[in-house]
């Protein structure tokens, strides 16, 4: 099975199977792993509404392990990270949003897939983003951009001194 979705030299899926691989990945083991360990985003294709709440963990851990070896994702819509929403979602991400020896590309990608899947309980961690003064602005900004949508009134409020803030303060 292996030697009909993966191409023969790279350890990427072939374009033209992509769909039927996500679709076979859903009822053998073997293949999600090994879709999800060398092209994750695969995953996230037509399919991915069927995935498990485990398979949808070992996703997120995928894809954010990818960011963490700077390796570029292609995600196209906001709607296709709605799909990797789980009851354990806020323990998975939150250790990632709160490392701040983890890339900012891969930081950015969790505050991205929080706010997608709704995600609750991070409200805490992504203020603490969203108000620091040492993190990165484009990471306090889709921080922000997360409380606005996902926050609970409180937290919202509580960005108002970012509203005050002039371009070099911020």
């Amino acid at each position: 099975l292996r030697s009909l979705v993966f191409h023969p030299r790279r350890r990427r899926v072939i374009p033209q199977v992509r769909e039927v691989a996500s679709w076979i990945a859903l009822r053998n083991e073997k293949l999600f792993a090994e879709i999800a360990e060398f092209d994750p985003e695969v995953l996230l294709g037509s399919a991915a509404p069927s995935l498990s709440n485990e398979q949808r963990r070992i996703l997120g851990d995928a894809l954010l392990r990818s960011c963490d070896q700077s390796e570029v994702l292609h995600i196209r819509h906001h709607l296709e990270l709605r799909h990797l929403a789980h009851p354990a979602l806020t323990e998975q991400l939150k250790p990632v949003l709160v490392d701040s020896e983890r890339s900012m590309a891969t930081r950015y990608f969790a505050v991205r897939i929080a706010r997608d899947c709704a995600a609750t309980g991070l409200g805490d961690t992504l203020l603490g983003i969203a108000l620091s003064d040492t993190e990165i602005h484009d990471l306090r900004t889709i921080a922000s951009y997360a409380i606005a949508d996902i926050g609970s009134e409180e937290e919202r409020g509580q960005l108002r001194p970012r509203l005050q803030a002039t371009r070099e303060t911020d």
